[in-house]
């Protein structure tokens, strides 16, 4: 915007155009601050909804800072793991994958996260 302005005082741009320029950098202030106001709006509404009855939630908050991991740690969030012999493959399920994937809907709701992207959802 100040750019904008500095071309407008020295010619650049009439004052037609500049108001132009300054309009749409309004316009995209005011979407980008509505776009907050949604996102914001679907957190507190996912927050209000589950952060008391949302175990994992509050377990993981619990192991957040810890360095080592120990057999309450897998306990409570592992469900269970899964070896395969013949392949060696090895299989983790979570608990409260559900919460996961409700919270990545969330995102992807607001239009802040990319459904395609390969790692599960890219922040845009």
């Amino acid at each position: 915007m100040s750019a904008a302005y500095t071309h407008h005082l020295e010619g650049v741009l009439d004052l037609r155009e500049y108001e132009l320029v300054k309009a749409k950098v309004e316009r995209e202030r005011n979407d980008a601050l509505a776009r907050v106001k949604v996102i914001a709006a679907e957190l507190a509404k996912y927050d209000t909804r589950n952060i008391l009855e949302n175990q994992w939630l509050l377990k993981y908050r619990a192991f957040r800072d810890s360095e080592t991991l120990t057999k309450e740690m897998i306990q409570t969030l592992i469900k269970r793991i899964l070896l395969t012999p013949m392949t060696n493959e090895i299989t983790i399920e979570l608990n409260y994958t559900d919460s996961f994937e409700e919270l990545r809907q969330i995102f992807c709701d607001s239009a802040i996260v990319n459904p395609d992207s390969t790692a599960g959802g890219d922040i845009v």
